[in-house]
């Protein structure tokens, strides 16, 4: 199987030097952000603002499509914070239709950051 059509649970992610799995500095951010949040969550564009990363960057949340996540999996060898489970996805229909997903970190995600 070619690493571009691995799923996100066949690749491993880099061990850090205790044995848990390495977030990555951008992920440490975004989670970070999200922890901040005083109600509800944000979209991509606030997280990219609030946790000082490139908008690009925020493909480190995920993304909810399998085919997509893993893709991102195969493609960075990192795991995501969706497929992590620290952080959760909800697509809300703004004014006019719009759709938008809303990002929030999880209790997972809060565990996560009281042991960084």
């Amino acid at each position: 199987m070619s690493a571009a059509t691995k799923t996100a649970s066949e690749v491993t992610p880099k061990p850090s030097t205790n044995g848990k799995p390495e977030l990555a500095k951008p992920q440490i951010r975004i989670l970070r952000a999200l922890g901040r949040a005083k109600s509800g969550g944000l979209n991509r564009a606030m997280i990219a603002e609030r946790a000082h990363v490139s908008p690009s960057m925020t493909a480190n949340l995920g993304s909810t499509d399998p085919e997509i996540e893993a893709g991102l999996t195969a493609k960075y060898l990192k795991v995501s914070l969706l497929s992590r489970r620290l952080v959760k996805a909800e697509e809300v229909e703004l004014d006019g239709g719009v759709k938008e997903t809303i990002y929030t970190i999880t209790a997972k995600g809060r565990a996560a950051l009281d042991n960084l």
